[in-house]
């Protein structure tokens, strides 16, 4: 078996049969399938359940209610195939999805293999940008850092497919009951990988829903997840002094944490930014602490302010 592909479900009953449609609709079928309902209440679990009847190797899971890290953290550990492909439960993959990569993983044995993806909103595409060459090969530490100093790494986590060995090897699971898992995930992950392939391959549907499961939660909770990661990340960099790659990540920790304190309450958002431990994190050179506090001042001077430098 090639590949697992993790769908994570969660209340999406609009959605989840296009989805699996275009799942099944792969042209190799070297691949399991497994369907991890995580607690839905609506009628998503039994679309899921009557779809995955009869078809070899789809296998469909309840769980009590987690949320996304926990549901895919549920699907690794499930997993029999050689490579993990997770696709959430409101987006497709192309129909060639499995054949492209297959055409790589049967000659090689990369710990992760990049595509791409077309972001679709009000029947607008964008396809994301990469500035790596195709089938230019690294590690995913010059990955990470080569993407973020161009401005185009993107930290989702469904960019890429990777071999389940090396994630288990390297106790490369999700934060438990986390939002915006993927801004920490997956710097751990690169930090890690001694082998990145990248394609250009468009084999990813990312559509822009209102009733995503980010968006589902209050903004809050989005914003303390968000600083709480970056916290983590930092420290992580710091525990496994990855000192070149702390500083690369500098800029994209700071803009994460400023994206964060946007969504927390006005009441106590500059209150929790002054005393946020970014700003006691040596970490951090001066200039972005410095960004931080502009923010803190006035968010409409820090985006003038940002633009003017940017021009």
């Amino acid at each position: 078996m090639l590949f697992s592909i993790i769908i994570p479900v969660y209340n999406i009953e609009d959605y989840i049969l296009s989805t699996l449609k275009s799942v099944e609709k792969q042209e190799e079928k070297n691949f399991e399938v497994l369907v991890i309902d995580d607690g839905s209440t609506d009628k998503s679990g039994e679309f899921c359940i009557k779809f995955c009847d009869n078809k070899p190797n789809w296998r469909y899971y309840y769980k009590e209610n987690g949320g996304l890290s926990d549901a895919r953290n549920f699907g690794i550990e499930k997993a029999k195939g050689k490579y993990l492909i997770f696709v959430d439960g409101d987006d497709t993959i192309d129909f060639l999805t499995t054949s492209f990569f297959s055409s790589i993983v049967e000659k090689n044995d990369y710990d992760v293999i990049s595509g791409l993806a077309r972001r679709i909103d009000d029947n607008k595409e964008e396809i994301f940008k990469i500035s790596l060459n195709e089938n230019e090969v690294l590690s995913g530490k010059n990955y990470l850092i080569k993407e973020l100093s161009n401005e185009t790494m993107n930290m989702a986590v469904w960019l890429r497919i990777y071999k389940k060995d090396f994630i288990i090897k390297n106790n490369l699971f999700f934060k438990f009951g986390r939002l915006h898992e993927d801004e920490e995930w997956t710097p751990r992950v690169m930090v890690c990988a001694k082998s990145v392939y990248v394609t250009h391959f468009i084999f990813y549907n990312y559509i822009i829903r209102e009733g995503s499961i980010t968006q589902k939660k209050n903004k809050n909770k989005n914003g303390l997840d968000i600083i709480k990661s970056m916290n983590e990340l930092d420290s992580f960099f710091i525990k496994n002094n990855e000192i070149e790659v702390r500083e690369s990540m500098g800029n994209h920790i700071v803009f994460q944490c400023l994206n964060g304190f946007q969504m927390l309450d006005p009441i106590n958002r500059k209150k929790k930014l002054w005393n946020s431990d970014f700003l006691k994190n040596r970490s951090l050179s001066q200039k972005n602490k410095y960004k931080l506090y502009l923010f803190n001042f006035s968010k409409n001077l820090y985006y003038t302010v940002y633009k003017l430098l940017r021009n």
